[in-house]
């Protein structure tokens, strides 16, 4: 092997660790960035009342938002996006889910008429007072 071949080769061997170094500083503050993200992120609790209605009938039910502080969130623009039986493995079977009035600032209430007996998964979006992006959340229906 002549000279020229051995420093050709430490140069690639010092070029590929290099490369390594480089991903790896990469992929550890990608890491950090998006660990920093998820923990300054909110962490909201969504319950619903009653949890089991009559299948087949209309039902009116609740939804109350616990915030991080586990305090009930009031003022929040609130909407059911879906409802569908996805909890028992038929994600294909839907409903219609309306709004309804609410005496209760911190309970948002909405009509329904599951179609028949089970788990239904109620999604819902609120744009909450001081969030800068609408927060998602889900309860579960058993309709009986």
């Amino acid at each position: 092997m002549t000279i020229v071949q051995s420093k050709r080769i430490t140069m690639s061997r010092i070029l590929i660790q290099g490369a390594l170094v480089l991903v790896a500083l990469f992929g550890a503050i990608t890491t950090a960035a998006a660990g920093q993200d998820a923990a300054t992120k909110a962490v909201y609790h969504f319950t619903a009342q009653p949890m089991a209605v009559k299948a087949g009938a209309p039902a009116t039910f609740t939804v109350q938002i616990m915030g991080p502080d586990m305090r009930p969130v009031t003022g929040a623009k609130v909407s059911a996006t879906r409802v569908d039986m996805g909890p028992d493995g038929m994600a294909e079977m839907t409903g219609k889910i309306v709004p309804a009035g609410s005496a209760d600032p911190s309970r948002y209430a909405f009509s329904t008429t599951l179609s028949m007996p089970g788990r239904w998964a109620v999604t819902i979006e609120a744009q909450i007072p001081g969030e800068a992006a609408p927060v998602r959340g889900q309860v579960i229906l058993e309709a009986k």
